[in-house]
């Protein structure tokens, strides 16, 4: 009987300090401070040299440790709106340390597809708009206590089409060009054109 008691005060302490645990986590989660800060405009890829395919973006999440104990960074779940209409998630995880009353800024990638951006199938979109969830842990040392708790985010930004569209006529003009390993490639044919000429000489007299 008595070993059935102790066991049972073991479980209901274990139980308490769970509880307490969670408690302080989730307090030092809400007490900490978000911004999603800015959106900026990261590349395009093309498809076949010339034709844009994807809008590269990088959007930087700024936490503040307000509190009294180190915590870390675990990881964003999000979406993507163009306008009101959802276009697809984003899933970022990266450790990252934040020590008590300091800040720390993540960069989290988003990927467009340009014939969304450019409006070929409706009116061309205004705003991106980022939603998402935020997961923080506490630090003990080198012991991390893992949370379910999370914050929820939100923020419009206007899209930088003017960066967007610098990017595809810098492209363009680079194509019109020619990149070096093409002008390297016609440098050698010139170099080369006196021997070929001589060849074909050559192959007239014998024939």
């Amino acid at each position: 009987m008595k070993k059935i008691y102790s066991i049972g005060l073991v479980f209901l302490v274990f139980s308490c300090a769970t509880v307490d645990q969670n408690f302080r986590a989730r307090q030092n989660l809400l007490n900490c401070k978000y911004e999603l800060e800015k959106i900026e405009f990261n590349r395009v890829s093309f498809i076949n040299v010339i034709e844009p395919q994807s809008v590269f973006f990088d959007n930087f999440l700024k936490i503040t440790n307000t509190t009294n104990e180190e915590v870390a960074f675990d990881r964003f779940e999000g979406t993507l709106y163009l306008d009101e209409n959802k276009l697809n998630t984003i899933d970022h995880k990266n450790f990252v340390r934040i020590k008590s009353k300091e800040s720390a800024t993540e960069i989290i990638g988003s990927e467009i597809g340009f014939a969304a951006l450019s409006g070929l199938n409706k009116k061309r979109p205004d705003k991106i708009t980022i939603e998402g969830k935020i997961y923080i842990n506490l630090l003990s040392g080198d012991y991390t206590l893992k949370t379910p708790f999370f914050v929820s985010i939100k923020k419009t930004f206007s899209i930088p089409y003017d960066k967007i569209e610098a990017a595809i006529q810098n492209n363009q003009q680079s194509s019109k060009k020619g990149t070096p390993e093409i002008d390297n490639v016609k440098k050698q044919l010139k170099q080369i054109e006196p021997a070929v000429k001589n060849l074909k000489q050559g192959f007239k007299k014998v024939f």
